[in-house]
């Protein structure tokens, strides 16, 4: 009823109002993982990835090779 009036259709009258009780806000700076790798880690991952070996092969069937040889390097 009240769209027909208005002649504003309700789903666009709703958005508009929900836009309008938001306050812009800054994007919250997102805080560095405890575990994330140094530089020295991720480039031996890379070395390893990109190798004659594995130049072929998803991470995780590296990942899991790996795994069969008793080698840890990093988590998935």
């Amino acid at each position: 009823m009240a769209s027909a009036l208005t002649g504003v259709i309700r789903s666009t009258a709703l958005r508009r109002r929900t836009a309008a009780a938001t306050p812009n806000r800054a994007p919250a700076s997102v805080a560095e993982p405890a575990n994330k790798l140094t530089t020295i880690e991720r480039r031996r991952i890379l070395e390893i990835l990109n190798s004659d070996r594995f130049v072929d092969q998803a991470p995780l069937e590296v990942y899991a090779q790996l795994l069969d040889e008793g080698i840890y390097v990093c988590s998935v």
